[in-house]
C-alpha cells in the first residue's frame, strides 16, 4: 500500500503543509517550504505521488485554494511588497492577480463557488474574519472579538454558503496559588454566520 504521508510530508529538507484536495478529489495542493527558499505551491496525486512544483517566485506562496472546476488554484502571495491573492492554472502556466484586499491579509481562503473570499486581518491588533467578493467591492468584517477570531472557511451547503471561524475564548478561573494572580483558562470557540 502507498503511503501518502512518506512522499509528500517526509522529505528532509522541507516541510510541507495545508493540503487541500481538487474539487474532483483527483489532485492534491499542497505548501512545499524549503531551507532555502519561502512556501511554493505544488500539486500531487491524491496518494502523493508526481508532485509537481507549480510555483517558483522567490517570494512566498501559501494557502492553495481551487477555484471551480479544479483547472486553476488561487493563492497567497508576497510578490508585490504585500500580501495578495493570484491565481495560477492546475497544469502551470502564467500566475496573474486575483484580488488585492488588504496589505494586512492573512490566511484567505476561496468560496466553493469561486466568487468571495474568506480572510482574517489583524486591525487595531485584533484578528478577525472577514469576506470580500474576488471582483473590485470593499471587504465586510464579519466578527468584531477583542480576542482572536480567525481561520476561516466557506463551506458549501443547500443554503447560501455559510462561513465557519475558529477562535479563542478567555474565561477567568480563579487566582494562582500563593500569588493571587489571576489566571485565565483559554478553549476553543467556534463560529457560524450565514453570507
Amino acid at each position: 500500500m502507498f503511503d501518502c504521508y512518506q512522499h509528500v510530508y517526509r522529505e528532509q529538507d522541507a516541510g510541507n503543509n495545508l493540503p487541500v484536495f481538487s474539487p474532483d478529489g483527483s489532485h492534491l495542493a499542497f505548501i512545499k517550504w524549503r531551507n532555502t527558499a519561502d512556501g511554493d505551491i505544488w500539486l500531487a496525486d491524491p496518494d502523493g505521488r508526481n508532485a509537481t512544483q507549480l510555483t517558483a517566485n522567490p517570494a512566498m506562496e501559501s494557502m492553495p485554494s481551487w477555484l471551480p472546476g479544479g483547472d486553476r488554484l488561487a493563492f497567497l502571495t508576497d510578490r508585490t511588497g504585500h500580501r495578495e491573492v493570484w491565481s495560477i492554472p492546475a497544469n502551470g502556466g502564467p500566475e496573474t492577480p486575483l484580488r488585492d484586499v488588504d496589505p494586512d491579509l492573512e490566511y484567505a481562503r476561496l468560496s466553493p463557488d469561486g466568487t468571495r473570499l474568506a480572510f482574517h486581518l489583524r486591525k487595531g491588533g485584533m484578528m478577525n474574519v472577514w469576506v470580500a467578493p474576488v471582483g473590485p467591492d470593499q471587504p465586510k468584517q464579519l466578527t468584531f472579538d477583542r480576542e482572536l477570531m480567525g481561520f476561516p472557511c466557506l463551506v458549501a451547503a443547500k443554503r447560501p454558503h455559510r462561513l465557519r471561524a475558529v477562535g479563542i475564548e478567555r474565561q477567568r478561573v480563579g487566582h494562582g496559588p500563593g500569588t493571587g494572580e489571576p489566571l485565565t483558562a483559554v478553549r476553543p470557540r467556534r463560529r457560524s454566520a450565514r453570507l
